[in-house]
């Protein structure tokens, strides 16, 4: 509880989580959507520039 780390990548982050209902991330400053329930085992979420969209709470930025 209470631990933040920040993650770089190039092409792919995969991640894996012990609790995903209890998990709050960014993507890009953006907060993402819930990745389970809570106590929930994830493993192998693999995050890449074309899943982003899907991950963010508000959808896909408009385009410019």
């Amino acid at each position: 509880e209470g631990e933040s780390q920040t993650l770089q990548a190039r092409d792919e982050i995969v991640l894996s989580v012990g609790n995903a209902g209890g998990l709050a991330y960014k993507l890009n400053g953006r907060p993402g959507v819930t990745l389970g329930r809570e106590g929930e085992v994830r493993r192998n979420i693999v995050i890449t520039r074309q899943s982003v969209p899907s991950l963010l709470q508000d959808g896909p930025l408009p385009p410019a």
